[in-house]
């Protein structure tokens, strides 16, 4: 019976068994007849539209039975059918007629099984599996192949792939895929070899499956022929302006050439190289030319030689017309892979890795600044008060140095004055008494002049005078509790902020004690307080319409007046020199000469 017409039993028998189970078959039903059979296994196969039938075709001397098993793992049962294909085995089952009515209309009997085991193989021991017929004897057509029993050829093999695949030439020129058993080795590359095994179509070429082999003589084949042809990727799945596997590269040696985009790994592990070029993809097999590729670097533009397979499904009834799987080139050694150019060093990969480094550090940089500068604040800040606490400190010195001194050079040597005077009227009270009057009336200035220069010293200390933003505006404030009623006039025009702290002291200090002296001791009705830069000195003076005094014979420390000699000293102390200008009834002027004060040196 022809296959084609056995295609809706097929169907019919799976339907049926579809609404059997392991229990309901466990005893033949009123349809079902328990039957041995024999004859040689030719086909296992999925049910296409119920996969949990597996179905093998049983030559019986040319009438072909169907064999069908249901299970719940239709892959194990599968792969546990394979050994007996091309075997002549025993089949011990049922054999039933598929129900009327059934969408699979076609009534045929079958032969249902359980499993495996109830299979026995049968051949006969010792049978020579090359003791066939070969595969050009007699041309095979759809219908013939299911029955047509092992067949054997021979060619030289040019690839290799899937440990268990190969493609021979045979001396025709053409090519042929044989698939050999498990367990059984592959042949060398270029060895000549005969090949038995079950025929299989895709439609396009026979192929022998389930297959063994065995060392043949040599095989010549057309050397021009072998050589490869150089073909863009393009060619391989263009044809007629649509995107198809072109089936006439079938077994060609070819040679592409395409950037390196990536390593894949077929069925078994194998590591193959993705070529892409123009908008399309190959994979190279590298199976026999693994050293080839160890160095080779994506990116990089690769000739690759090789022999071009197409997989596909295998034809069966249900499936008329079958599909493409893959396409790929079987390179045959190392030679075949040859690297035309090595990517470029600056790639967008390390490009990309050159970026995110450069992020990395920048915001490495950034955090290192940000501590850096929190680091730098606090420690600025420590520094600032260290700097502020040690001015402080040095201010306190300082101040309490200069008070030190004045105190000794004017209220201590005073004292001393006013003590010495003291002890000489006490010495002159009974031999000399207007002599001891007289220097008791010294002593009480000297102790009145004592007790001034203490509380100027004190007022000094509490005063805030130094605070204010111009000197005028502190010479007002220091000459205001002293002078009363006596009208005051200050044009100082020198900047506050060119005088150090001991120069500014100084100068007040000098011109409050003349302004004191003129109201005290001239009478003053008006003071006149005047200061300006004049070519690199800081001149500045005090004048008075007081009754004025002579200058060259103006009382001094022995008569108990210490102003002017305090003054003088003031200024000698800070570099300057003082001029008196006086005269009985015509007043007084004072005026100072001191270098062009410096803040940059805080003795001036």
């Amino acid at each position: 019976m022809r296959l084609s017409l056995l295609t809706p039993i097929l169907f019919a028998a799976a339907f049926a068994y579809a609404e059997t189970d392991e229990t309901a078959r466990a005893e033949p039903r009123p349809n079902e007849t328990p039957v041995s059979v024999r004859g040689t296994v030719t086909d296992v196969f999925f049910d296409p539209v119920d996969t949990g039938f597996v179905f093998l075709v049983l030559d019986r001397g040319g009438h072909i039975s169907y064999i069908s098993s249901q299970t719940s793992d239709a892959t194990a049962t599968l792969k546990s059918f394979q050994p007996f294909v091309g075997r002549e085995v025993a089949v011990e089952g049922l054999e039933f007629v598929v129900p009327s009515g059934h969408n699979r209309a076609v009534m045929q009997r079958q032969i249902s099984i359980r499993s495996a085991d109830d299979i026995k193989i049968v051949d006969v021991a010792g049978k020579d599996p090359f003791a066939v017929p070969a595969l050009d004897e007699g041309p095979l057509s759809l219908d013939s192949i299911p029955s047509a029993g092992s067949r054997k050829a021979v060619g030289r093999v040019i690839a290799r792939w899937h440990k268990n695949r190969v493609i021979v030439k045979k001396p025709a020129g053409d090519t042929l895929m044989a698939e050999f058993r498990d367990g059984i080795p592959l042949p060398d590359m270029g060895d000549s070899i005969e090949i038995s095994g079950t025929p299989e179509t895709d439609l396009y070429r026979i192929h022998l499956l389930r297959a063994v082999w065995r060392k043949t003589d040599a095989i010549q084949t057309n050397a021009t022929a072998d050589a490869p042809m150089e073909t863009p990727l393009k060619s391989l799945f263009w044809l007629n302006d649509r995107y198809i596997i072109d089936p006439r590269f079938y077994g060609q040696t070819l040679t592409v050439k395409g950037t390196l985009k990536d390593y894949v790994a077929d069925e078994t592990g194998e590591r193959r190289l993705l070529l892409a070029a123009d908008g399309f993809s190959v994979q190279i097999d590298c199976s026999d030319a693994r050293e080839s590729i160890i160095d080779i670097e994506v990116g990089s533009f690769v000739a690759a030689t090789g022999v071009c397979v197409i997989e596909s499904d295998f034809w069966r009834p249900s499936a008329p017309f079958p599909k493409h799987k893959s396409l790929f080139l079987a390179a045959c050694s190392n030679a075949d892979i040859v690297v035309l150019a090595r990517p470029p060093w600056w790639t967008p990969a390390r490009l990309a890795v050159v970026i995110a480094a450069l992020v990395l550090l920048m915001t490495a940089v950034l955090v290192w600044n940000v501590l850096l500068q929190k680091i730098s604040d606090k420690k600025g800040r420590d520094l600032a008060a260290a700097r502020f606490a040690r001015s402080a400190s040095e201010l306190k010195v300082s101040e309490r140095t200069r008070l030190a001194t004045e105190l000794h050079d004017s209220i201590v040597q005073n004292m001393t004055g006013a003590a010495m005077k003291l002890r000489a009227a006490d010495k002159l009270f009974e031999a000399n008494p207007d002599e001891s009057r007289r220097q008791l009336a010294l002593a009480l200035k000297t102790l009145d002049s004592s007790r001034d220069e203490i509380r100027n010293c004190i007022w000094d200390l509490r005063n805030q005078m130094l605070d204010e933003p111009t000197m005028d505006k502190a010479l007002r404030r220091v000459l205001s509790p002293h002078i009363g009623d006596t009208k005051l006039a200050v044009r100082f025009a020198v900047p506050r902020e060119r005088f150090t702290e001991n120069t500014a002291h100084a100068i007040i200090c000098v011109i409050r004690e003349l302004a004191i002296n003129a109201v005290r001791h001239g009478k003053a009705k008006s003071l006149q307080v005047a200061g300006c830069v004049e070519d690199g000195k800081l001149l500045f003076s005090v004048k008075d319409d007081g009754c004025g005094f002579d200058a060259e014979n103006a009382p001094g420390p022995e008569a108990g007046h210490f102003g002017l000699q305090g003054v003088q000293e003031r200024i000698e102390a800070i570099g300057g020199t003082l001029e008196i200008q006086s005269g009985q009834g015509k007043g007084s002027k004072v005026s100072c000469c001191i270098p062009e004060p410096c803040k940059s040196c805080q003795s001036c």
